[in-house]
């Protein structure tokens, strides 16, 4: 395990010395299990986490980059109502993410979420113009026309 993070952390520095990067934890991580998830910690990159350009990020994590807002995941989300889903591919699951206006229907049924009192952080108030779940068995993208949230 230390190896593997030394060299994590060496790939990181050496990205982060010439560009940004933002790392998100996923499933297998340490990180918290529930979502959303918290950054990875810093001690985990001692030679990354100096450069500014290094930002450990939540999972679920939102950005804007060149004025095009990003959303992501590290596919959890996916990956539960693929569990409960028969006749859908995963690419169709995100999709529904999006015209349902929520990143994570299946939470806390049965997909593990920090219990919110008041407002969902998981309802899209804004429709992103790109929106992405990682670890995922294969590359799919799909082109949605008029996802306007209001």
């Amino acid at each position: 395990m230390l190896c593997c993070c030394r060299d994590m952390d060496l790939i990181m520095t050496e990205l982060s010395a010439a560009l940004p990067v933002d790392i998100m934890p996923g499933p297998d991580d340490p990180a918290n299990v529930s979502l959303p998830q918290q950054p990875l910690h810093q001690c985990l990159f001692p030679g990354a986490a100096p450069y500014s350009s290094f930002r450990r990020v939540t999972n679920p994590h939102q950005f804007e980059l060149g004025g095009v807002l990003l959303l992501g995941t590290s596919g959890q989300n996916v990956d539960d109502m693929a569990k409960y889903t028969k006749g859908c591919s995963r690419l169709d699951l995100l999709a529904s993410c999006l015209s349902w206006r929520h990143l994570c229907p299946t939470a806390p049924d049965t997909l593990t979420c920090y219990p919110f009192s008041g407002d969902d952080p998981f309802v899209l108030e804004q429709c992103p113009h790109i929106m992405f779940a990682g670890n995922q068995p294969e590359f799919n993208t799909k082109l949605l026309q008029g996802g306007y949230i209001r």
